[in-house]
């Protein structure tokens, strides 16, 4: 029903009359799905990218919980600004290490190493992979050492804010090259989803 609405007379009940007879199943209510969701169904290895290194991926945890709800296995990345830092965690190859909760938190942490911990605080450890925002083929780089590495059949790139909508000579306008960078990449990126 509908939380904090009260709906009476001919109304009363009308939420739930509207999705009578649809079963989670059924060809109805899966027409009413998003797009991104029906070519998710295919999929089991995941990837939810923040398209811009900060804290875009943190946008994509909403959609996370809903993927694993379904059985997807999720992983979580991130680029960072200037690079990984030395002890942030396991280094996969060149610029790209695996961030897992640090034992004892180091002085300076970035997006990835928080998320890690966040993790881990709610009892879901997982690594956050992480590695520096550079030029296409870089990213591209690392996103085809991650679809191997992780077995993925998506990557889903999440951005935080509107920057990855711009055409670059908006007044005040943050700095959209990460994002294009890894739209590009992903768009090069060969991936059945």
């Amino acid at each position: 029903g509908c939380v904090g609405i009260s709906l009476g007379g001919p109304w009363r009940g009308f939420p739930q009359r509207l999705f009578e007879g649809l079963s989670a199943g059924s060809v109805e209510a899966r027409e009413m799905q998003p797009p991104l969701l029906r070519r998710l169904d295919s999929c089991h290895r995941v990837l939810l990218m923040g398209a811009g290194g900060g804290y875009d991926v943190f946008c994509g945890l909403p959609l996370a919980h809903y993927l694993k709800s379904r059985g997807k296995t999720v992983h979580l990345g991130s680029m960072h600004f200037t690079g990984p830092q030395p002890g942030w965690g396991r280094q996969l190859c060149e610029d790209l290490v695996e961030v897992l909760a640090p034992e004892t938190v180091p002085s300076r942490i970035g997006a990835e190493t928080c998320l890690a911990l966040w993790l881990d605080s709610r009892g879901e450890p997982a690594p956050v992979y992480c590695f520096a925002a550079a030029g296409v083929q870089r990213v591209l780089g690392h996103y085809r050492f991650l679809k191997e590495h992780l077995q993925l059949d998506a990557l889903i790139l999440v951005d935080g804010g509107t920057d990855c909508l711009l055409r670059g000579e908006e007044p005040g306008r943050g700095a959209p090259g990460e994002d294009v960078a890894s739209l590009a990449a992903a768009h090069l990126l060969e991936l059945e989803t």
